[in-house]
């Protein structure tokens, strides 16, 4: 799975301005949300793999790291975006916000 989590309450926010994934509030919901999830990863025996993991044993790897050599010449003038983007690959391509 690719990407942060995010959780929306659609009633009261329907333009999606405010990621409640984190808020305390919505943890319950978060929680069964990823139990699901990972039910289903488990149901389809799907390895449930980081970004960049996942895109090497789908033979895409070449991909990523041409479209990463362009991030890093979009962002080489901020070096915190840069240690970010270096931190993120060290993880495997994975969100630090993934519950899994």
């Amino acid at each position: 799975m690719l990407g942060p989590w995010l959780l929306y309450d659609v009633q009261q926010d329907p333009y999606q301005m405010r990621n409640l994934v984190e808020a305390a509030s919505h943890l319950p919901i978060r929680d069964q949300l990823a139990r699901e999830l990972r039910s289903w990863y488990t149901r389809l025996d799907e390895p449930c793999l980081a970004g960049v993991e996942m895109a090497r044993r789908c033979g895409r790897l070449e991909e990523v790291e041409q479209l990463l050599m362009e991030v890093r010449k979009l962002i080489g003038g901020n070096p915190k975006a840069v240690a970010d983007l270096d931190d993120y690959l060290k993880q495997g391509g994975d969100r630090p916000n993934r519950r899994f």
